[in-house]
Order: C-alpha cells, then structure tokens, then sequence
C-alpha cells in the first residue's frame, strides 16, 4: 500500500497537467468505465446504515478509483516499458514461492509432515488463493513471451513456466489449479490448432507439460483438494469451506432478492450477511465469520444489480472494443483469471486482489495502442 502511495505522489510531480489533460481525451471513456464500479460504492454510502463501515470499505477500495486516473492519464506504463514491468513481475511471483518453498522446507525439517508443501503451510505470503491468482497471471505473461518470441527458444522462460504450473498445484487451490489446466491448455492449443505454427515452441510446451504432468501424478495429494469437494457436496457436509459455499451463495442471491436494484449499502453487508447466517443457523459460517465467497453475490447483496453491471462492464466491454486482429490477448487472460477468482471468492474486498486488479486493468488494456 505503501509503495502504491509513493507511485501515486511521484506520478503527479512528474507529469503535467496538460499531458493528463491530452491522455485524458484520448481514455477518458475507459477511464469513467474503470471507476463506475468505485462510484457505485461510494453513493451506496449514503443509504447504508453502518456508516463507519462503508467509509472503510471505501478507503480500502480507493485504489480502483486513483489507479485508472493516474495511469490512464499519462504514459508511465506504455508498449515500450510494458515488457519489462511484465518480466519484474514474473521474478517477483518466481522469487516469492522460491521462499514460500524454502519456508516449507523448514516446516518439513520440523514437522516430518509432507503437507508442509501444500496450501496454507506453503503460502507463506498470502491466502492460498490469492497466491495461485498471482502465479497464474505469471503464468499468463509466459506463455505471451513464448508466443511472441517465436524465432528462438528462451531456456528460462520454459523451466519458470514449468516451475510455475508446479508451484500452483503445490499451493492447492482448487480454482488456481483450474486456471492453471486452461491456460496450459490455451498455450497447447494456440500452438497446434488449426496447424502447428512454431513447432519448437510447441514441443518446448508439450515437453513442460508432460514433466510437470509426471510429478503432479506422482504426488500424494494430487486428486485430494478436488475428490474433497465432490465429497462435501454430495454429503452437502455444511460444516467444510466447500460445502458451506452453496449454502453461502443461495443466501446471498436471497438477500440479493429482497433489495435488487441498490442492495443494502456496503457498510451492512457483513452485518446483514451475518443476520441471515443467524436466521438460518447456519453456524458454521458464523463461527467462520465467513462472506458470500463469490465477488459478484458480495456486490450484489452491498449494491445491487447496479453494482454488478458496473463490476462486470470493465471486464466485458474492452472485450469488443477492438477488432479481434489487435485484441491484447494477455488482457484477456488477465480478465478470465480475474473472472474465475470472482465466482469462488470476494476477491475485491481485500488489498490483496484490490491493488492486483487495480493495477494491471489499467495497466494491459492501453500499452499495446498507445
């Protein structure tokens, strides 16, 4: 958070007014997009209740609102400078789970546990999910630079990849894995349909995949995660993260129902989340203090379909602004992975998936036109 204010006091001494005011008229329908969402939340202030609430739900959500202003009115971030930013963040995400791996080591040297290699044990800088979320868009940017770089193969671009997609099913996080399973498919794909195109980048991939595919078999916890949640959903066991969530989803599109349009305010939604959790006994999301799980139910329930339609506009429309042949395809993979995080989990109601959104929507968007 800190750094991000630091950025934004620099980013204002260094660019003019009359720079922003020219980028400004070029983006300013993109700009008003990306912000409507924040907008929403801020007038959902003046009818919630719990006004303290809402105004430290809106100091938390502020950076959906700074970002696309101070980005999109300037070109700190464009097609030159883009590539490098990209390549600083996948050594960041290689770096960081190289610790997380070396802090699980530790953990096994202690505790003779081999879970110390999974989930929670091995995310040592974040939930698990929100980890996966940042490995995966890593991940994203790889399989560009594979693409892109079609003339020559980059050793390291293909054992970080490798690396990577390890990495994500190690950390066991069901949705991060299914991200993970489709872009790995998306890059299969991309490079042998409808012929294959570059066929040593092809048979670098295959060979990344069949590796990571071997070790990921031969794991003890390799179907685990996912034979847990056919388990609890059969059993409907409402006492398990799993099986809580269709609970937790069906009471939310309830309340949902009762105020549609502007929903109860963002300051009521944990109270109100918490009366229905009471209402229904439904106690082990109290003991949990568990939330709807699912970006847009949470929006929903604070805001309405109001707030919805504008969570979902900044994803949806940049999809059809240009013509397919220009499309930034790494955009598209950064909305499909933010997309998939939102339906399992309220990833814009911590920093963690705040600033990450924040950030890279106005970063990827613009940076190959402009």
């Amino acid at each position: 958070m800190w750094a991000l204010l630091l950025f934004a006091v620099l980013n204002i001494i260094t660019f003019s007014f009359k720079t922003r005011k020219f980028y400004y008229s070029k983006r300013s329908p993109f700009i008003w997009l990306f912000s409507l969402f924040f907008i929403v939340q801020v007038i959902s202030v003046f009818y919630s209740t719990n006004t303290q609430a809402a105004l430290k739900d809106i100091e938390s959500k502020a950076s959906l609102l700074l970002v696309p202003w101070l980005i999109l009115t300037c070109n700190v971030v464009n097609k030159y400078t883009l590539p490098e930013l990209l390549k600083t963040f996948v050594y960041g995400a290689v770096s960081a789970i190289l610790i997380s791996f070396v802090y699980a080591g530790l953990l096994y040297s202690k505790t003779d546990s081999i879970n110390a290699f999974y989930y929670s044990n091995l995310a040592y800088y974040h939930h698990a999910g929100y980890f996966a979320l940042y490995l995966n868009f890593a991940i994203s940017i790889l399989i560009i630079f594979i693409i892109h770089f079609r003339n020559r193969i980059n050793l390291k671009h293909y054992l970080m990849l490798g690396f990577l997609i390890l990495s994500v099913y190690q950390l066991s996080a069901r949705m991060g894995i299914i991200v993970m399973s489709f872009l790995v498919a998306y890059s299969v794909v991309y490079l042998t349909i409808p012929k294959i195109r570059f066929k040593n980048q092809f048979l670098a991939v295959s060979l990344v995949v069949l590796c990571t595919g071997i070790i990921i078999y031969f794991s003890a916890n390799r179907v685990y995660r996912f034979q847990s949640v056919k388990k609890n959903i059969v059993e409907k066991n409402t006492n398990t993260s799993t099986g809580s969530r269709i609970l937790l989803w069906e009471y939310s599109l309830e309340l949902i129902a009762d105020k549609p349009i502007a929903g109860f305010g963002i300051g009521d939604v944990k109270d109100v989340v918490v009366n229905k959790w009471e209402k229904e006994d439904f106690n082990y999301a109290l003991r949990q203090e568990l939330n709807p799980h699912n970006q847009f139910l949470q929006t929903g329930v604070g805001t309405g379909l109001l707030g919805v339609v504008t969570l979902l506009l900044p994803m949806v429309v940049p999809l059809f602004y240009r013509k397919s042949k220009k499309t930034n395809i790494l955009f598209l993979l950064f909305v499909f992975n933010i997309f998939m995080n939102c339906l399992t989990e309220s990833i814009l109601e911590r920093q963690d998936g705040i600033i990450f959104y924040a950030l890279f929507n106005s970063f990827l968007y613009f940076t190959y036109k402009d």
